[in-house]
Order: C-alpha cells, then sequence, then structure tokens
C-alpha cells in the first residue's frame, strides 16, 4: 500500500508546490522601463523591489525565487545605457581613458563580488 500511495504524495507535493508560478507575470529585463521613464532613482528601485517581492509571493520563494533578484542586471544595464551616451560626447581621448577606469571599475566590482560570495556563503550555506 505505502508503494502505492509514495507516488501519489510526490505528484500532489509537486503540484501544490507549482501551483504559485502559473499565473505570475515573469519579466525579463527588457521588460521593465528605464531609469529616465521615472522620476526618480527611488522609484525606480521601489518597482524592482515590488517585483521581487510579488515574484516571492507568487513563486513559492525557495530557489525558485532565486531568478527575481534581478536588480544587478537592471542597473547593468542602466550603466550601458549611460555609458553609451556618454561615450558620444567624448573625444578620442577622453574615450580611452573612460574605457580604462571602467575595466579598472569592473574588477572591483567583481572583486567585491567574490568577496561577498566567500565572506557571506560561511554565514548562510
Amino acid at each position: 500500500m505505502l508503494k502505492v500511495l509514495r507516488p501519489c504524495f510526490v505528484l500532489l507535493f509537486f503540484n501544490c508546490s507549482q501551483v504559485y508560478s502559473f499565473n505570475f507575470d515573469y519579466k525579463k529585463i527588457n521588460d521593465f522601463k528605464v531609469l529616465s521613464e521615472f522620476s526618480s532613482v527611488d522609484k525606480f528601485e521601489s518597482e524592482i523591489a515590488k517585483y521581487i517581492d510579488d515574484y516571492l509571493a507568487n513563486t513559492g520563494g525557495g530557489t525558485g525565487g532565486v531568478p527575481c533578484y534581478i536588480g544587478v542586471d537592471l542597473w547593468d544595464r542602466e550603466l550601458n545605457i549611460y555609458y553609451k551616451k556618454l561615450n558620444t560626447k567624448l573625444n578620442k581621448k577622453e574615450k580611452k581613458l573612460l574605457k580604462k577606469s571602467q575595466k579598472e571599475w569592473l574588477k572591483t566590482r567583481d572583486a567585491t563580488v567574490e568577496f561577498m560570495a566567500e565572506f557571506l556563503g560561511d554565514k548562510y550555506p
């Protein structure tokens, strides 16, 4: 009897755990408005936070909630937008210096992310 019921419980659990995600409007990066469409940075970030809250509330959280942390990707998109705008205003030497400074900034950013992952990984496995 247990052999018959076990698969039923597994299927029931799987179906119940997936119920949240069927009605949620998943967004890709380009589905979000760009920063310039908001009256302030706070309103831009507020929309990101609301999406994350809605995502977690409607997908059951856990590992299913991992894709909702898109803030880094959204800010990366914004940096690229403004980098391109700035680049159109610069002369050749300034463009070269901007590119150099951005490469250095990326090294610092990546080192910080690596440190934080290591540091927090030990605290919050």
